[in-house]
């Protein structure tokens, strides 16, 4: 069995990740520059879409692998995604609608629309057993 080294990845939310492209991609959205394990230095963005990371260098993308990259963010920078700090990865059986209802809710991401409904209904639970507790 080969000897694999861990990915190790610099990410840098100030980088000017213009100067490794000029326009990002449609459906791309910058988040800074990342370094590499080769120590090559791209831009960082994110797939709204899928949620999906990816390194683009001058037109190519190429996707990142999550785990590692978000070990390497700082903390405000997975919150500020709406990323969980610690997460598993959960499957899951939904209707076409709900996929819609999810994806519109999370700004394109089902991921994020989950999450979002949650809390929404856990702040009206929230609410209503403190009703329930004044009546």
């Amino acid at each position: 069995m080969p000897n694999r080294k861990p990915r190790k990845f610099t990410v840098n939310p100030q980088g000017r990740w213009q100067d490794f492209c000029p326009t990002m991609p449609d459906g791309l959205e910058p988040l800074g520059t990342v370094t590499g394990p080769d120590g090559k230095t791209s831009a960082l963005a994110i797939m709204r879409r899928s949620g999906t990371y990816a390194q683009v260098y001058f037109g190519v993308i190429r996707r990142l692998p999550t785990v590692a990259l978000e070990a390497a963010m700082p903390p405000e920078m997975t919150a500020a995604l709406g990323k969980p700090e610690k997460g598993k990865r959960r499957c899951l059986i939904l209707d076409d609608k709900t996929w819609a209802i999810a994806t519109t809710l999370g700004g394109g991401s089902p991921t994020a629309g989950i999450r979002v409904a949650l809390s929404i209904a856990a702040t009206q639970a929230a609410d209503q057993e403190s009703e329930s507790t004044c009546s």
